[in-house]
């Protein structure tokens, strides 16, 4: 994740397998906003079922987080819960 977060705006979905039909939904759509700002935005996945040690040093509790980090390794921004793609397009292009 440290590279990423050197070349610009990380975004790290943290997500879990409860919910993953929907968690995936919302990464597809990610997906497609980093091609839209690829020079800009690089896309994370924490799996925090898997990974809950690294999660926990991030704070997360819960599923369903999308957090945004500075080159700087500074929290921009978190999301908590399911959002629409218009939501979430409004979120990176404010962050961004």
């Amino acid at each position: 994740m440290k590279k990423s977060i050197a070349n610009g705006v990380a975004l790290v979905d943290f997500f879990g397998l409860a919910g993953a039909d929907l968690v995936k939904c919302s990464f597809l759509l990610l997906k497609n906003f980093q091609e839209k700002w690829k020079e800009k935005l690089q896309l994370e996945k924490v799996n925090v079922d898997e990974e809950l040690e690294l999660a926990q040093s991030f704070g997360i509790q819960k599923h369903s987080y999308i957090n945004f980090y500075s080159k700087m390794e500074n929290l921009l921004k978190k999301l908590v819960g399911l959002h629409s793609k218009e939501a979430l397009y409004e979120e990176v292009n404010q962050v961004l």
